[in-house]
């Protein structure tokens, strides 16, 4: 991440990039809420999700060697409300996502065109309608980002009875593996104090579900931005003029 954050502002510096001569507005998406998306990948995706994955499969395993039945009564709501459903509705809150950074891409471009343009828009007679465009945009991405919390909210709850879940398919199963004196209390009763933080677990996912979509289209929108730096740096040959005192002429020149 750190190198791609230099690899960008030098193709920007050297012009190396596909986008040439970019808007202002644009110019400061790409270097600040763009970069900032793909900051939050290893923290907020991988790392989690590593760790969710090692953590169910280490407890599903522990329940199966004590009981199959305890360990799908515990195991299976997790999945269902804390990793199912954050992948179900993380592809409805992708659309929405990229729908919020267009439009704040727009509200930080129009903004720019506002503040250095106010003078030839002032003159114009445009400054209203400018102005107008700045809250429209802000307007927009106040509904995508309503419709986001409202998923949020969904994934929420969804955990939430994912892990009440958890929580009471071990007490009904456990029950009975106390009662046949297959588990001891002690036992059952750490497995029901750890079915409580399996919903913790899993609740970073949430927030990678809702941010899914902000940083593969940021990664998409960063990549034509890309320059390639070769490591050594060729030395430019040197060459004795023929002519000194005639013409320079330069051909096939880039």
């Amino acid at each position: 991440i750190a190198r791609l954050r230099v690899n960008v502002f030098r193709s920007i510096a050297d012009g190396r990039g596909e986008l040439v001569r970019p808007r202002a507005g644009v110019l400061l998406a790409r270097l600040s809420s763009d970069l900032d998306a793909l900051d939050g990948v290893n923290i907020r995706f991988a790392t989690p999700f590593v760790a969710a994955a090692v953590i169910l499969a280490g407890f599903a395993i522990i329940l199966w060697g004590i009981s199959p039945l305890l360990a799908v009564a515990t195991i299976t709501p997790v999945l269902l409300g804390g990793v199912l459903a954050p992948c179900l509705i993380g592809v409805f809150a992708t659309r929405e996502a990229r729908r919020r950074m267009l439009a704040l891409d727009a509200a930080r471009t129009r903004l720019a065109d506002l503040d250095r343009g106010r003078t030839e828009l002032c003159i114009a007679g445009a400054l209203a309608v400018q102005a107008e465009g700045v809250a429209a945009a802000c307007q927009l991405a106040a509904e995508t980002e309503f419709r986001l919390i409202q998923f949020d909210a969904g994934l929420r709850l969804a955990a939430s009875l994912g892990s009440q879940g958890a929580v009471l398919g071990a007490l009904l199963s456990g029950v009975a593996l106390v009662g046949s004196h297959n588990v001891t209390p002690l036992i059952f009763a750490a497995i029901v104090v750890f079915c409580f933080s399996l919903g913790e677990v899993v609740a970073p996912l949430r927030l990678a579900a809702l941010d899914i979509g902000r940083w593969t289209f940021a990664a998409r929108r960063i990549q034509p931005l890309l320059g390639h730096y070769n490591a050594t740096i060729d030395k430019p040959a040197k060459y004795k003029p023929s002519n000194p005192l005639g013409a320079l002429e330069l051909d096939d020149v880039a």
